[in-house]
């Protein structure tokens, strides 16, 4: 077998790279995936990019043109495309040849300059080739008086893996660098927080904080560098009031069976749908609108949002029966949770049945619904201009009953309405109709004492609905 030839007139590390990559051509057909540029560059090429996840571990490759053991390396390591790609795409790979004494010394000095550190390992003939993986020194590692901020780990020695102990074939040594990937990986995702190392907070202190906070936190607090570890830790986030940009970045930056849910505002639904690149979002269940002034838009969600489940209307103002009522002639997909937030509903002054009988699409997947008018900025009664005490009442009652199926009820309200809200006749009305109706839940906001006159209502509404159905439970419940 011919040997290689030495590279001994190069001195300069370019150079040298340069005519060994053209000796490899030349020898063994193969054009080898080294980085051609001073070790020093070749640390900034493998750490110093702005995503954690195109940041790539340093190898440095030793080579000795007399061993055998590094022909046979070469011939079935880097002659092997699907090794060669791998390396490509996941490594960066800075090449020495130390066939000659007088390279050994150029790469002791290389190594001390780019290092600050001693190069404490045997560079004889026997141990080439060489494997040497570099990442960054976590903070975790760190003691006080080390000065490379570098690790080093011993990947190959002579034709042995060294974290294995076997001699080295294609299919060990490409598990060998998939191994290692990922530790260079989760120590850079380590690396990576700022506030982790600030703080001392260990990893599942973070991953605890993450549970109570929308990705658009996330990212503001960490920087999307903290994206891969939320992938690989399989963590379900979601998204608040994103601007177009947000989704735009995130879509090409997060998976996006990771998101649950979406909070929109109702006048940018549209542009932001249209901000996702037709991307199907299949594990977002849950919708929250902010003020939909076009209910049209709803059905923006039809094919983005394959899986939804749940839509909540959050309005900063009041909003009539008349606008929510045309909703659902705008909702095309099964919900089974409804909820309705707002500061009050505009009495329907008894016209209610008028608006129900416009209703085109009836609803009858729904299961849950709620309706929170506790910040109610007048009374029930006073909001109505014929004064009827129970108009409201009516109105929320003949609402929920075209939810044919719905199971469980819940109403938040202001104490200052509590009086207009208890009507038996409403009530036993709403759960004669709706048969699979099993739980109401009232809960009254501000409420500083429970009245006698009060409390008798309440329980006689209790035993007259577990006359219509007895497994029928009524709650109420002070705030």
């Amino acid at each position: 077998m011919t040997l290689l030839p030495v590279v001994a007139e190069c001195r300069y590390e370019v150079n040298a790279i340069e005519l060994l990559c053209k000796r490899f051509v030349n020898h063994y057909g193969i054009q080898p995936a080294f980085c051609i540029s001073s070790l020093q560059e070749a640390l900034v090429s493998a750490f110093n990019t702005t995503m954690v996840k195109e940041r790539r571990p340093l190898l440095i490759y030793i080579h000795h043109n007399l061993s055998m053991s590094t022909q046979m390396f070469c011939l079935n390591i880097f002659g092997s495309e699907i090794i060669v790609e791998y390396l490509l795409e996941n490594y960066i790979i800075w090449p020495w040849d130390i066939t000659e004494e007088s390279n050994k010394k150029i790469l002791i000095d290389i190594w001390r300059e780019t290092f600050s550190s001693h190069f404490g390992i045997d560079l004889s003939m026997e141990e080439c080739p060489m494997l040497i993986g570099v990442m960054r020194r976590a903070s975790r590692d760190n003691n006080s008086f080390s000065i490379c901020p570098y690790e080093f780990k011993i990947l190959l020695e002579d034709d042995i893996l060294m974290q294995t102990n076997i001699k080295f074939n294609r299919d060990a040594f490409l598990d060998m660098l998939i191994t290692f990937k990922e530790e260079f990986d989760e120590n850079e995702q380590y690396l990576s927080f700022d506030f982790m190392r600030k703080t001392g907070l260990c990893l599942d202190v973070v991953l605890e904080i993450v549970k109570y906070l929308s990705l658009n936190d996330v990212v503001t607090i960490f920087s999307n560098d903290i994206l891969p570890l939320l992938e690989k830790c399989k963590m379900i986030l979601p998204i608040v009031e994103p601007t177009n940009r947000f989704m735009e970045n995130m879509i090409k930056n997060i998976n996006r069976e990771q998101i649950i849910s979406l909070r929109l505002k109702g006048n940018e639904i549209r542009s932001i749908m249209e901000s996702t690149s037709s991307s199907i979002f299949h594990n977002v269940i849950v919708v929250t609108l902010l003020n939909l002034q076009h209910v049209n838009h709803v059905n923006e969600f039809k094919t983005r949002l394959p899986n939804l489940a749940g839509l909540s209307l959050r309005y900063d103002h009041e909003v009539d029966f008349h606008s929510v009522c045309k909703v659902f002639n705008y909702i095309e997909q099964p919900m089974k949770r409804f909820k309705i937030h707002c500061g009050y509903l505009r009495c329907p002054h008894r016209h209610i049945s008028i608006m129900l009988k416009k209703i085109k699409n009836l609803n009858e997947t729904v299961e849950y619904f709620v309706l929170n008018v506790a910040h109610a900025s007048m009374g029930f009664i006073k909001n109505c201009a014929q004064y009827y005490a129970t108009c409201f009442l009516m109105a929320i009652t003949d609402f929920i009953k075209i939810m044919r199926n719905v199971r469980h009820v819940g109403l938040i309200i202001d104490s200052i309405n509590v009086d207009r809200l208890f009507d038996v006749k409403e009530w036993t009305s709403l759960v004669t109709a709706c048969h699979q109706l099993e739980k109401i839940r009232i809960k009254i906001i501000r409420n500083t004492s429970e009245d006698i006159r009060l409390t008798e209502n309440i329980e006689r509404i209790q035993q007259e609905l577990s006359n219509v159905r007895q497994n029928i439970e009524f709650q109420v419940t002070f705030k």
